[in-house]
């Protein structure tokens, strides 16, 4: 792994001018649609002209520019890191004045779901008020003894990490968002293309992970880390626990350990780092015991009667991810020693890919008959995109457990929620088997979930 040197934090970088004349523009403008555009580091519109400004009229109604976006995003976190994290933490001790309040918001039937202890639901929310300038903390964490330390399937949530320890990794090697990542040949299991490039840009990559949860491009990020980089940066972050050790789609944990040789170059070709074939000697299993789930297991042919044994598949906590994307969000908001070590630009490059509908992608283009813009997004209000909310952030879906970390932006009220939750929805308790009531069940408590923090 690369030596990483803390980033400095800087006030601002080079983001598009105001909304052109003809738009109505503010945060507290009625927006139809909201547009952001990915930058270079150097602050260059990528595809644009360089230095045009940026902004969109729908339908006779203003989109917002990005540097409306990702100001209104940053505002609470300039607030809070002027304030100190004094009344965030004062709000934690609260929690269970958090947790009742909670309880009163959320409608029936979905209410009396949650309580169930059958869906194993989990919650925890950190919010920004505009109005007192401050954070509080919430947790809700349903069923006695399941807190941190009860297995769950993560998912893709275990992309977002990957995505942010690769561009660690890149930066430290002196590269940014145009760096290019060469794997010597395919993975050796694990969810891969024929037609998947040997050589992509890392912006490109970021961007399949981040719209629609693309596991081929997650593969490659894996592969460029390497499993012992990776735990090795978790503990440095303080995640311990956390547990990587899978690529998407590949449950043998012999060839999860192995990565091939990987050439980083830059945006022309040039080598600028080679890494060779590695192989882990470190067996890393779940870190709290047992990781047993399940009723039955479904092989492909039958039903295996007994509960499956997870113990050295992935793993990562609800509170790590929380605290992983609130690190992203804002940084000031989490110790020193938690902060991802990218640029600002980088920071904001990320939060751009995270923040689009499907719709929006330029490159690789999505259609939205394929995917629409809930394809990898759970916590909509009501379920659908709606114009004055965005999110920025991370879902997963596994053996019945669905999760969503979110940052919920609402762009009218300036009202900035960070949300993690996750809901086991698997009546008959088979797993593998793909017969989950993620639609019936998790989705709508997800959307209300939504619509009480939006």
């Amino acid at each position: 792994m690369i030596a990483l040197r803390a980033k400095s934090r800087v006030p601002s970088v080079i983001l598009p001018e105001a909304v052109p004349a003809g738009c109505v523009g503010g945060l507290g403008t009625s927006h139809k649609e909201l547009t952001v555009m990915p930058y270079a580091s150097d602050g260059a519109a990528l595809g644009q002209p360089e230095g045009r400004p940026r902004s969109y009229c729908l339908n006779g109604k203003t989109a917002m520019n990005r540097r409306q976006i990702l100001q209104s995003l940053s505002a609470a976190c300039v607030l809070v890191g002027a304030a100190g994290l004094s009344a965030c933490q004062s709000q934690r001790a609260q929690s269970s004045l958090a947790r009742d309040d909670f309880r009163t918001r959320l409608p029936e039937p979905w209410r009396s779901q949650v309580m169930d202890p059958a869906l194993q639901f989990r919650l925890r929310w950190t919010a920004f008020d505009p109005r007192r300038t401050r954070w509080s903390d919430g947790v809700l964490t349903q069923s006695e003894g399941l807190a941190d330390q009860t297995w769950f399937a993560p998912g893709s949530w275990v992309k977002l990490p990957l995505a942010l320890m690769a561009l660690e990794q890149i930066e430290a090697a002196g590269l940014g968002l145009d760096a290019r990542i060469e794997l010597s040949e395919p993975p050796v299991s694990g969810e891969w293309s024929i037609q998947e490039p040997s050589t992509e840009g890392f912006l490109k990559t970021l961007r399949r992970v981040f719209v629609v949860s693309d596991n081929v491009a997650a593969n490659r990020l894996y592969e460029f880390l390497g499993q012992d980089v990776i735990h090795q940066r978790l503990a440095e972050l303080g995640y311990p626990n956390a547990r990587i050790v899978s690529r998407m789609g590949s449950p043998n944990p012999n060839l999860n350990r192995q990565s091939v040789a990987v050439v980083l170059r830059n945006a022309v070709g040039g080598v600028r780092l080679t890494i060779p074939q590695r192989v882990s000697r470190t067996i890393r299993r779940f870190p709290h015991g047992a990781a047993l789930a399940g009723r039955g297991w479904f092989d492909g042919q039958q039903i295996v009667s007994g509960a499956h044994d997870f113990s050295e598949s992935n793993y990562l906590d609800i509170a790590d991810m929380h605290q992983m994307l609130l690190a992203l969000i804002c940084p000031e908001a989490v110790p020193a020693a938690q902060r991802w070590q990218i640029s600002e630009a980088s920071r904001l490059a990320v939060l751009t890919e995270m923040a689009r509908w499907p719709a929006e992608s330029p490159d690789p283009p999505y259609s939205p008959e394929a995917f629409p813009a809930n394809y990898a997004k759970f916590l909509l209000p009501n379920g659908v995109q709606r114009g004055h909310v965005r999110l920025y952030g991370k879902s997963g879906q596994a053996y019945g457990y669905l999760n969503d970390a979110e940052a919920l932006l609402n762009t009218e009220t300036g009202t900035l929620m960070v949300v993690s939750t996750s809901i086991y929805v698997n009546a008959d308790g088979v797993l593998n088997d793909d017969a989950y009531d993620y639609e019936q069940v998790a989705l709508p408590v997800f959307s209300a979930i939504a619509d009480r923090f939006c």
